[in-house]
């Protein structure tokens, strides 16, 4: 069957598009209303299963308390739906919780005894446009290049890849010279001053690729790129930032 763009001049697509962004908004409100039972009837059960893997600070949390896995209520904004049969590809971007960056991703659904159900989701890659592209590559446990090269005061497209075996996660925040990256990492009363979260990214499965862009780029400043995820191999749930993936660059 060959795929359909939905288009609004069609009523017909115009009822699939609607019932396919409900979906996706019933989904987010359960989310946001911590409702395990309801997230179970809008998701495959392949969905529900990767999501609460990645969506919490670690997987452990995720066969003994879904409701500590479910993650932040992200709003998805859509820019494109493409149904093919009973199954749909949803475009869409998130915006970085409390940062600058927007991640690119895609949704994917299925339709079973007509309703619309959330099957899968990953990262995808976009037209970068003049942006300053900069692979950047997540292991067990670094990051590849390092330190970064990035021009300032111009957009930015990390093309990011998860090429280890554990779900990873981009976070960079600028930080004032001389400061100490642990330190800033485990304030829990007050963020020093001269720190500010620039990309608070969504996480990457194993193999998962994609772009993150950052608007305006980067001022001249010290930068420290880290992530936030918890070793699930590890009993007492090390940061990966304590097993490596704690590192700074500079945008002059």
């Amino acid at each position: 069957m060959v795929a359909v763009v939905l288009l609004r001049s069609d009523s017909s697509s115009n009822a699939e598009e609607q019932a396919i962004r409900g979906a996706i908004r019933n989904f987010e409100q359960a989310v946001r209303d911590h409702d395990v039972e309801r997230i179970k009837e809008l998701t495959t059960p392949r969905f529900l299963g990767a999501y609460l893997q990645l969506s919490g600070s670690a997987s452990t949390f995720a066969e003994s308390n879904p409701d500590l896995a479910l993650g932040p209520a992200y709003e998805r904004r859509i820019q494109r739906i493409v149904v093919k049969g009973d199954g749909a590809r949803v475009e869409a971007t998130i915006a970085g919780v409390d940062a600058r960056n927007i991640d690119a991703i895609e949704i994917l659904l299925v339709r079973q005894e007509g309703a619309w159900l959330m099957d899968g989701t990953a990262m995808r890659k976009t037209n970068a446009g003049g942006a300053q592209v900069v692979d950047l590559t997540m292991r067990d446990f670094s990051f590849v290049p390092d330190p970064l090269f990035i021009r300032r005061d111009s957009t930015v497209v990390f093309r990011t890849k998860n090429i280890g075996a554990q779900p990873h996660m981009v976070g960079i925040w600028a930080v004032p010279p001389g400061a100490n990256l642990i330190v800033v990492i485990e304030a829990t009363e007050a963020v020093p001053t001269g720190v500010g979260r620039i990309v608070q990214s969504v996480t990457f499965a194993p193999g998962d690729e994609g772009d993150i862009r950052v608007e305006r780029g980067f001022p001249a400043g010290r930068y420290m790129l880290t992530c936030f995820l918890s070793d699930i191999t590890s009993p007492v749930l090390t940061p990966h930032y304590d097993l490596g993936m704690l590192t700074e660059f500079e945008v002059k």
